[in-house]
């Protein structure tokens, strides 16, 4: 698989952050089932690491992100040709990695 870095500066993280907030409000206004085992940081770390990674992706081809927090949607983002597109990020914990080789 191949791997993509698009490194974020500091004000592209405060709009993750906003918009991360954003959405946690808005899911929970709707009913929108999360994992309730969650502190409310955890959510806020996992939801801001998502639409971060929604920015880089933007970043690295060339669109415009979905920022709108004001209604729910199933997808991401919009393509060139109106496709959906799905980020997904993963969170790797740096003291519980194991080393390779």
């Amino acid at each position: 698989m191949k791997r993509y870095y698009a490194p974020l500066n500091e004000i592209e993280m405060d709009i993750a952050k906003a918009v991360a907030k954003g959405r946690i409000k808005v899911n929970e206004e709707n009913g929108v089932k999360t994992n309730s085992k969650k502190s409310p940081e955890e959510k806020l770390r996992e939801e801001t690491d998502g639409v971060a990674g929604e920015i880089a992706f933007c970043k690295l081809f060339n669109l415009y992100p979905e920022l709108e927090v004001d209604s729910y949607r199933d997808y991401d983002m919009l393509g060139r040709n109106d496709e959906f597109i799905e980020v997904l990020t993963a969170y790797e914990n740096p003291t519980k990695s194991k080393e390779i080789g």
